[in-house]
């Protein structure tokens, strides 16, 4: 121990097992970053699904809520004559 003291082997050594700790450490650190960014790129997935779901959706309902529209105004208009020629007819 005397000898590696004073060749300076055992503070290289100690730096060795320091870095060796990191290296560890950071390879923890990107295993977990790699399950982080496969969880989020399933959720991501499923959220592109949903959004293509609810954009398909809104569609239809602007659609259906025109149709409605049309309907209202046609009867409107058909309710309209319907009374002119109910009045033309008594008058």
């Amino acid at each position: 121990l005397f000898l590696e003291e004073a060749a300076g082997v055992s503070k290289y050594k100690e730096r060795r097992r320091e870095t060796e700790n990191r290296l560890k450490d950071t390879r923890e650190n990107l295993t977990r970053v790699d399950d982080i960014l496969r969880e989020l790129n399933a959720n991501l997935e499923k959220l592109e699904r949903q959004a293509e779901v609810a954009a398909s959706y809104r569609q239809l309902q602007d659609a259906g809520t025109l149709k409605l529209h049309q309907l209202w105004w046609l009867k409107a208009r058909d309710a309209g004559a319907e009374a002119a020629r109910v009045k033309a007819a008594h008058a």
